[in-house]
């Protein structure tokens, strides 16, 4: 399709027209740019998010070009009938964004090696015809699915780091457990060390009690000794 020269002037409608044509040339860009990047890959998904949100701000604007364009009563037939063709021509361009948007850079490529080329060697992307209706905002339901899966993805990660967490709390439990099992059995041990010094300590005393009994024996024969002797020593005085 030929472009279209347009002199926006004053007309917000015309520059609202050419930040419509502005922002499909920068989704065009960023769907080339998405297409380098393996399709599994994280930036692969980076793009795809961006992009999507492109598609709907693209979609939007067209809708309100189309809506305008519809209230307007100050143009002519002639002027209104231009400006529809350029709503439809915005329109098919939204159906085109939508259909790459979907088709993965292998699909795209075998579909490119099965087309036939045209005029110009080849087959664009952008020469395709699609049946699909325009972008509209239930389109973007595999969006909020990948939303709910990556935020699936999250919580499952969330759940496994508690779990890693919950199995660190309970070795230190079984730790903390094993360490009062040993001081209890320590308590156990000092405990029976403490009962046999107390024995030990009264064996003590008794030894101490018969020592000092038997010192104040051995200190009594020895007197009984000596009055035994000066008992003799006498008797002997005597007879002689």
């Amino acid at each position: 399709m030929a472009l279209v020269q347009l002199d926006t002037g004053n007309d917000p409608w015309l520059t609202e027209h050419e930040s419509c044509e502005k922002l499909y040339r920068e989704i065009v860009t960023q769907l080339n740019a998405r297409n380098v990047f393996p399709t599994n890959s994280e930036k692969f998904s980076a793009a795809s998010a961006a992009i999507r949100l492109r598609l709907k701000q693209y979609n939007y604007e067209v809708q309100e070009l189309k809506r305008n364009l519809l209230y307007s009563s100050s143009l002519t037939q002639e002027e209104r009938e231009r400006r529809q063709r350029l709503v439809e021509d915005l329109e098919s361009k939204n159906i085109q964004l939508s259909q790459d948007f979907r088709v993965s850079k292998e699909q795209r490529e075998r579909n490119q090696l099965l087309d036939t080329p045209g005029d110009s060697g080849g087959v664009s992307w952008l020469d395709d015809a699609s049946p699909d209706k325009p972008l509209l905002a239930d389109d973007f339901v595999p969006s909020m699915e990948t939303l709910r899966q990556e935020q699936g993805q999250i919580l499952a990660e969330q759940d496994k780091g508690l779990e890693n967490l919950s199995k660190v709390i309970s070795r230190q439990k079984n730790i903390a457990i094993t360490i009062g099992n040993e001081v209890d059995l320590h308590n156990d041990l000092l405990e029976d060390i403490s009962t046999q010094m107390g024995s030990v300590q009264g064996n003590i005393q008794r030894e101490n009690v018969q020592v000092r009994v038997i010192t104040e024996k051995d200190s009594t024969w020895g007197y009984w000794l000596i009055i035994f002797v000066l008992f003799l020593a006498i008797i002997l005085i005597g007879v002689f």
